[in-house]
């Protein structure tokens, strides 16, 4: 059968600016993107020691892992575990759009559907 167009009668969006700064390295980089660079820059370690932040290490970055990693997150954890059984049979995040900048993004969609395994 082939893959057939999914029309939602609702579409809730939400958008955060400057709501989660971080900063990230993408050390096999040939270019400035192999040093630490964000939009928070700090002293992570130094601040992590002193009980003033939490680093989290994730094992890729950049805007499509990091949307990935949300659209996986949002959909197999924080719904049902937040909103229940009921409401994760109701709900589905179909489209997350992260930007590093205001002309660099990437986003992640996908649909209930498309039954893919959300912790992979």
């Amino acid at each position: 059968m082939a893959n057939q167009s999914v029309q939602y009668k609702y579409t809730s969006t939400k958008e955060y600016h400057d709501a989660f700064p971080c900063a990230y390295r993408q050390w096999r980089a040939d270019s400035h993107c192999n040093m630490n660079h964000g939009y928070s820059l700090e002293f992570y370690k130094e601040m992590e020691r002193r009980k003033l932040a939490k680093l989290t290490i994730l094992p890729a970055l950049g805007c499509e892992a990091l949307s990935d990693m949300l659209y996986k997150y949002v959909n197999g954890v924080y719904i049902p575990d937040m909103w229940g059984e009921g409401e994760s049979k109701r709900l589905w995040c179909y489209r997350v759009e992260v930007r590093e900048t205001q002309s660099n993004m990437a986003f992640r969609e996908g649909h209930r559907e498309w039954n893919e395994d959300l912790f992979a």
